[in-house]
């Protein structure tokens, strides 16, 4: 049962509690009575508070979008540093080729917590893709279909031959 004071909160994502200090997250905490909360480090109360917040109502989650080599086509969505961690973000292939995702588009979306014998988030609704409308990003052309520009002018970088400060 949701309360008036809790619908107030503001919802936060993985990347936002890792820049908030322990001081911070005991408040959150606190809020959604996560029990035990001062024996736990920075990580597990961060994922604490994220599984809590997630069992309410679902969360916000974005990230970096690595889809794994292989003839699955799934992928993972990086919310941290983009390299591979536990709070990474599961993503089905049928979302991945619906929205015609690729490799190093920045993904926002509501995501669930895992499941019974589930490792990862997954990802229930794509509502951005590179901060503009999913339905876009089908559009979008692949780069070796682009048509390069070369440059016509010539950009000079010479100085005054005596100043130092100016030199490239």
């Amino acid at each position: 049962m949701a309360t008036s004071e809790n619908k107030d909160i503001k919802e936060l994502t993985i990347a936002e509690l890792e820049n908030m200090t322990l001081k911070e997250i005991y408040n959150y905490a606190r809020i959604y009575k996560i029990p035990y909360y001062s024996k736990m480090n920075k990580k597990e109360l961060s994922l604490a508070v994220i599984r809590a917040q997630a069992n309410k109502n679902g969360f916000y989650m974005k990230g970096i979008l690595e889809i794994v080599p292989n003839q699955d086509g799934y992928g993972f969505l990086r919310p941290i540093n983009y390299g591979p961690s536990q709070e990474d973000i599961y993503i089905s292939a049928s979302q991945i080729r619906r929205f015609g995702l690729r490799n190093g588009d920045e993904v926002a979306g509501t995501a669930r917590p895992p499941r019974q014998g589930e490792k990862f988030y997954g990802i229930l609704h794509v509502d951005s893709v590179n901060n503009k409308d999913p339905e876009e990003a089908k559009k979008r052309d692949h780069f070796p279909a682009l048509t390069p520009i070369y440059p016509d002018k010539q950009i000079e970088l010479e100085t005054i031959k005596g100043q130092l400060s100016t030199r490239v």
